[in-house]
């Protein structure tokens, strides 16, 4: 959770302010579910009041599309970190960036969000702009990386090959991490996913 140190300007401790109570927002949807998800619920959990959340998000509409690109600049710096650190080939980089999403998606936090984001985007039109702006940047970034992979891919082939491969870790998620019983055979899937988006990438 962000801290306000001491000596930080009235626009640090605004931000500070903000990216608490999206922290706490984050949570509750991910951990209570969506029917936890209220401005007051977001301010007890932050510890202000009411009108200090409304101060910054008027409704909780407002709220969720904050708590979406907050998730998504947390994804883009986690990208950019995995990739800048494979300096050898596009290869390693690709592979740097599968293993990002595999280690994230075993995350209680991240499958109880995505979860919770799908079961309110059935009826709550905001949620379906937050789920559809959020897999449209995450394709948007695995096609870039397909198509440094294999740059004579056309732009449609690209996209068909990240959904195969979105698919594949989407459903790792839903079908092995949500059951602690499969525990064991966490690192073998995975390995075979690691193997076989490379191979679709590559192809």
């Amino acid at each position: 959770m962000a801290k306000v140190h001491a000596g930080a300007t009235k626009q640090e401790k605004r931000q500070a302010r903000k990216t608490q109570i999206i922290d706490a927002a984050l949570k509750i949807l991910a951990f209570e579910g969506a029917s936890s998800f209220t401005l007051r619920n977001v301010a007890d959990k932050t510890g202000v009041t009411l009108g200090a959340v409304q101060y910054y998000f008027k409704t909780k509409s407002d709220l969720l599309l904050a708590l979406t690109e907050y998730k998504l600049q947390l994804d883009y710096t986690a990208t950019e970190e995995a990739r800048n650190k494979s300096t050898l080939s596009v290869e390693d980089e690709f592979t740097a960036v599968i293993n990002l999403l595999l280690r994230d998606n075993k995350k209680p936090l991240i499958y109880g969000l995505d979860f919770q984001l799908f079961a309110l985007a059935c009826s709550d039109s905001t949620a379906a702009d937050c789920v559809d702006k959020f897999y449209r940047t995450v394709r948007e970034w695995m096609e870039s990386l397909i198509h440094a992979l294999n740059p004579k891919l056309s732009e449609s082939e690209c996209r068909r090959r990240t959904v195969v491969i979105l698919a594949m870790l989407e459903g790792l998620m839903q079908v092995l991490y949500r059951d602690k019983r499969n525990k064991k055979d966490f690192g073998e899937v995975e390995e075979m996913i690691r193997i076989e988006a490379l191979r679709i990438a590559q192809s």
